[in-house]
């Protein structure tokens, strides 16, 4: 699929109004597109609160919302997280490390010691910013295996759990294999249901012969899924789900198989989304708690935006990718589409006219009559 990535489009625009408010054309110049692919985005990041409108000399001018100015401080969606919470963090990155390195003579990558700070955040009832993300439990604070963390100690038993976990986790021999067994350790059913559909429409034999088993997955994603309070983002979930189905029932072997990465990509895309949610849904009790649900809210709702125009972008190409329906054969369905291609836009006060007009023509004639001579009118007898 050759095109340009939305999110890194909106990155750029993002960019552009950092330092000062611009026009379109000027965002449009500096984002190397045509001002009206930019207006596009403009007005839907300004809807979403991202960007400000106002007016300037008779120009309009976009600038970043107020709300939206967020220290960066390294962490995931720089979240900000208590500097006690942090200090426990690090001294557990630390004795993590510490003890991997010990039983297998090697320095652990990001996703063993997350899946191991996770279950020990489990375990020991630690309450510390970790949710579910793209690949499982993710604390807010990542990872960093060239850093050094400074270790201000850790009680007894939290020392014991480090042992116990960083011993049954060493022995898995890849960061994948860790992962699977996380996922059944955890039960979540919703990233297991996510790896078998990765798993599914990667494979080499994808066809029609799948198509139970994945409406099947794709149910159970749907039944799964976090909150999304965005409503166009919950109703892009929906419409990936039929669209895969349409596709799979409507297109030949032949042609699923020259879509089937168009299709991958499309999920891959829709479980960024779902996972911005499920991450936000798991740090909620950490930052209502610690800070506010808006605080929180203010650290994700740009990625969140960025990434639902991304997957209206691959909805867009994947809807295109299915056959032509030809049009109804029907005498009514021909005049009531004339009538609206032909319809243009009247002034307001002609608006207001018609409105008064057709309201008395009602009063006069009554429901059922009025119907009547709207259809007489337009010639659908």
């Amino acid at each position: 699929m050759e095109r340009k990535s939305a999110k890194e489009l909106i990155k750029r625009i993002l960019k552009s109004v950092s330092d000062a408010p611009k026009s379109i054309h000027e965002i449009a110049k500096d984002c190397e597109s045509n001002w009206e692919s930019i207006k596009v985005y403009l007005e839907s990041l300004k809807d979403a609160g991202v960007l400000h409108e106002t007016e300037i000399s008779n120009k309009r001018v976009f600038s970043l919302a107020q709300c939206e100015k967020i220290n960066k401080n390294g962490n995931y969606f720089d979240l900000p997280i208590k500097s006690e919470d942090e200090k426990l963090i690090d001294s557990l990155f630390f004795k993590i490390r510490e003890k991997w390195k010990q039983k297998t003579g090697m320095i652990p990558g990001r996703i063993q010691v997350q899946k191991t700070l996770a279950r020990i955040n489990k375990e020991c009832s630690l309450n510390l910013p970790i949710g579910w993300y793209l690949f499982g439990p993710v604390c807010a604070k990542p990872y960093d295996p060239v850093l050094q963390y400074e270790f201000g100690g850790l009680n007894p038993k939290i020392e014991t759990c480090v042992t116990t976990v960083v011993s049954r986790y060493s022995i898995q021999k890849t960061a994948s294999e860790l992962k699977l067994l996380h996922y059944n350790e955890e039960n979540h059913t919703l990233y297991k249901t996510k790896e078998i559909l990765f798993s599914l429409l990667s494979s080499a034999s994808f066809s029609k012969k799948y198509i139970h088993e994945i409406n099947n997955q794709l149910y159970t994603l749907l039944k799964n899924s976090p909150p999304i309070f965005d409503k166009v983002s919950k109703e892009l979930v929906n419409d990936f789900v039929g669209l895969v189905l349409q596709m799979i029932n409507t297109l030949s072997d032949e042609d699923l198989k020259l879509v089937k990465n168009d299709i991958y990509q499309s999920f891959n895309e829709i479980w960024k989304l779902i996972a911005l949610y499920n991450y936000f849904s798991d740090l909620e009790p950490y930052y209502v708690k610690n800070f506010s649900k808006e605080i929180e809210l203010k650290h994700f709702i740009t990625e969140m935006n960025m990434q639902k125009m991304e997957v209206i972008e691959y909805l867009k190409y994947l809807n295109d990718l299915l056959p032509h329906q030809p049009e109804p054969d029907d005498e009514t369905y021909r005049k009531i589409k004339s009538i609206l291609t032909s319809i243009h836009e009247a002034p307001i006060e002609e608006q207001k006219k018609r409105e008064e007009f057709l309201e008395q023509k009602k009063k006069e004639l009554g429901h059922e009559k009025f119907q009547d001579w709207l259809i007489e009118q337009f010639g659908l007898q």
